[in-house]
């Protein structure tokens, strides 16, 4: 997939960034793993074991945003999953992930540690070989996993770890089924550290800020097979497409906000009404949504982890769907029709002083259920 390849990209971009001249920290776990059951029909449940691998570094105080984060560790993540049960194959995963300190000590760290990044499962849903696995739909899924590390120093150079927490997949509603898979997993690990390299300049000097709000104007292209979560399997994928303006300023060397609004178009939608004389009376602008957001996102430098929270104000299509196709419509699905949300990765390259371009990638959710996967590119001035 187009928006798979693109991801990766970024996500080598921000190692290249991170790593080139910062190599001094390896990280090896041994996992057990617990697929929690979210649905009835799958098979009883049985214990799972996972092994990973990390390579990262340990920022100090000559980068200048990592004393917002209290001088964090960045690492790139290689993940090897063995669910108890077949039908969920195996799992190969990678991921930049972020280490917080929470409490420290001279003997004992505790922190949290966590990201999101990519996976291939070798065991997808398929309806005559594996109708089972509700859980995932696709070979390519996203990785998330979030975790509280307790750190025991050893020597200056080794310290064991204790770690417990959880994993999501999930392929961002582009292939259903999509109920996604969620995990408990604890488990034991080393991290050796090795003597500090010397920075890049480039590297320290680059991350200079002002209080200016400046413009910007961004365009993206999402992909997602309409339907719920499970059904209908193995239909035609759709593409989205969503035109976003507003303000942003960067407030720090760690913060950055956004204001402003999002105009997107389902071709999914506009499919539906045409096929099923749903809202037909205007099929082009009932395709349309349009809604109001605050973004912000955290910066590592010229990576960024990025939140969105959207008001939808016109929303017609899904207003008039869940009125007319669910039976009961509760607060939960009330809070969907006005609401939606994105988090995502990006990548901004300084062209000048004036001109910024921001590459990434999102995912589009409605309070929690996956809706799209979007690529853009925003022109910021």
């Amino acid at each position: 997939m187009k928006f798979n390849l693109f991801a990766i990209i970024i996500i080598f971009a921000i190692a290249k960034n991170q790593f080139l001249y910062s190599q001094n920290l390896f990280s090896f776990s041994a996992n057990g793993f617990y697929t929690i059951k979210n649905y009835s029909k799958f098979p009883d449940i049985h214990p799972g074991y996972y092994f990973g691998l990390s390579y990262g570094k340990q920022f100090n105080d000559e980068y200048q945003w990592s004393e917002f984060y209290n001088y964090p560790q960045i690492f790139i993540s290689l993940y090897a999953v063995k669910p108890g049960n077949p039908e969920l194959g195996l799992i190969l995963g990678i991921c930049p992930e972020i280490s917080l300190k929470i409490k420290s000590s001279d003997k004992i760290n505790v922190k949290f540690k966590g990201g999101i990044g990519f996976s291939y499962n070798s065991n997808p849903y398929n309806y005559t070989e594996n109708s089972l696995n509700l859980m995932i739909g696709s070979n390519i899924t996203a990785f998330a996993n979030g975790k509280v590390v307790i750190e025991k120093f050893y020597s200056d150079n080794l310290r064991y770890q204790f770690s417990f927490g959880a994993i999501h997949l999930s392929n961002g509603h582009l292939k259903l089924p999509n109920n996604g898979l969620n995990s408990l997993v604890v488990g034991l690990g080393v991290t050796f550290k090795k003597n500090e390299i010397k920075q890049n300049d480039i590297l320290i000097k680059e991350f200079n800020y002002d209080h200016k709000w400046k413009k910007f104007i961004s365009i993206s292209f999402g992909l997602h097979e309409f339907g719920s979560a499970t059904k209908p399997a193995n239909g035609p994928k759709f593409l989205v497409y969503n035109l976003s303006s507003g303000m942003l300023f960067k407030n720090s060397a760690s913060n950055r906000h956004y204001f402003g609004f999002n105009l997107t178009q389902y071709s999914s939608f506009k499919y539906f009404m045409t096929k099923q004389e749903f809202l037909n009376n205007n099929i082009l602008l009932n395709s349309f949504t349009f809604g109001v957001f605050w973004g912000h996102e955290f910066l590592f430098g010229n990576c960024g982890f990025y939140t969105e929270a959207c008001l939808d104000i016109y929303k017609p299509f899904y207003r008039n769907h869940v009125r007319i196709y669910d039976s009961d419509i509760g607060l939960k699905t009330f809070i969907k029709t006005i609401n939606s949300n994105k988090i995502g990765y990006r990548y901004t390259l300084n062209l000048n002083k004036k001109l910024k371009i921001i590459a990434g990638l999102n995912l589009k959710v409605n309070f929690g259920q996956a809706d799209f996967v979007e690529s853009f590119i925003l022109l910021n001035f």
